[in-house]
């Protein structure tokens, strides 16, 4: 039992790139996204007035126009992840303050690439289709990254074909992606230009803007072709025959894994029902202890996994336990990845910061003015409901992503079996 960390160092060690190839999708989009901020920032105006009306007022006249007067458009709403974003199940273009008071194209920018998502939703074909494939999109990168961990972990034939698989999926759902927010771009600049506020550099502006917007998609998307091109090592590396740790474990490890199967069965369990029949929220009060007590069960629930993964090592190799183990993966990955992302993340907002101060600083010598001497007076969050809307989904995709959160239920199955045959066979 005790050999069982240096035989995961070695595993690990001598197939690192597949653990590369698994954090490079979230390793560019972060990346990228840095590129986007500093970029806006060089081109937004230096000016608080430089156009007549705010991006707010000018999104409210566009919508008007485009017959999209179904859609409301405000300040991101508490509970939210208060990004820029168009919320379909809503239909609300929710903006950060920051945006929605800019007089300033590059903002307008943001509003019209919003109001391009709403113009597809209400399409019947391209709006279930990019909603869909947003959705499949999570899911997929996270089923892809649990199955390149795995052919680090254990390799073999049928890891292989789980990985090309989910790459293949995952490739199918960000194109889809991608195309959502390219076609969103076109149609924001094309909404840019039809009201003739705009003059060419500040069009050029707006263009640079959503150009590099794009660019967080695109890197994400490339980090999947990575592994696509990296097809011939991944392959020559998973059937490599890996070494097996087989055997049988400790009495007192089987009553401590015992003690955790309780409470992922359980949670398993009330995840499974809620899916078949969803629970609505009626009051915002209710929403914010709601997300705590699944914020932590996510984190208790991934922990719980872990330990069932490293225990399923220990099992005789076999298709069950490969295919299982990646499912298990998911889950278990929360809480390390919530961990090493705020580890990648931190030079990022370092150097964000540091972009934000040299801004202000710019902006203080050429016209006197800080940003937020130009936001205007502060906004209330969006109208609350709202939340309880968006939470409140009931779609097809939202109840798959749901399960992956319990995706650990058939490992825990082949591991107890398993265990079940060996005394049977004694």
């Amino acid at each position: 039992m005790s050999d069982w960390l240096p035989w995961l160092l070695i595993e690990i060690g001598a197939r690192w790139p597949l653990v590369l190839l698994a954090a490079l999708p979230f390793l560019l989009t972060a990346g990228v996204t840095t590129v986007f901020f500093v970029v806006h920032r060089a081109v937004a105006s230096r000016r608080p007035e430089e156009l007549a009306m705010t991006t707010e007022a000018w999104v409210e006249r566009t919508l008007h126009k485009q017959g999209l007067t179904h859609v409301r458009v405000g300040p991101v709403p508490p509970g939210s992840p208060g990004v820029d974003a168009f919320w379909p199940s809503a239909r609300y273009i929710a903006l950060k303050p920051a945006t929605l008071t800019r007089c300033d194209p590059t903002f307008w920018a943001i509003g019209a690439h919003e109001i391009g998502h709403a113009l597809h939703a209400r399409h019947p074909f391209w709006g279930p289709l990019f909603t869909m494939g947003r959705g499949l999109s999570l899911g997929l990168d996270r089923l892809l990254a649990a199955a390149l961990l795995a052919g680090a972990l254990v390799g073999g034939p049928w890891v292989a074909t789980a990985i090309a698989i989910a790459l293949v999926l995952a490739l199918a759902a960000n194109l889809v992606v991608l195309l959502d927010e390219g076609w969103a771009s076109l149609t924001a600049l094309r909404l840019l230009r039809e009201g003739g506020d705009l003059s060419k550099s500040q069009v050029a502006r707006a263009i640079a803007s959503l150009i590099a917007a794009l660019g967080a998609y695109v890197g994400g998307f490339l980090g999947k072709l990575a592994v696509l091109l990296a097809a011939p090592f991944v392959a020559a590396t998973l059937l490599r025959p890996t070494p097996s740790l087989s055997q049988d474990l400790p009495w007192y490890v089987l009553v401590t894994l015992a003690l955790l199967s309780a409470p992922l069965l359980t949670r398993g369990a009330r995840i499974l029902y809620r899916v078949v029949r969803p629970r609505r929220l009626s009051r915002l009060s209710e929403l914010g202890p709601h997300m705590m007590a699944e914020n932590a069960s996510d984190l208790s629930g991934g922990f719980a996994a872990t330990a069932l993964v490293i225990a399923a090592l220990l099992l005789p190799p076999s298709t069950a336990r490969d295919l299982t183990l990646i499912l298990a993966l998911i889950p278990a990955l929360v809480p390390f990845t919530g961990v090493l992302g705020s580890i990648v993340l931190l030079p990022v907002m370092v150097l964000l910061h540091g972009v934000d101060r040299l801004d202000r600083t710019v902006t203080r010598l050429s016209t006197g003015f800080v940003p937020e001497d130009f936001q205007g007076a502060p906004r209330a969050f969006g109208p609350p409901a709202l939340t309880l809307e968006m939470h409140n989904d009931q779609g097809l995709v939202r109840r798959g992503l749901e399960l992956l959160r319990v995706a650990y239920l058939p490992l825990l199955g082949v591991f107890w079996l398993a265990q079940l045959l060996g005394v049977i066979g004694q």
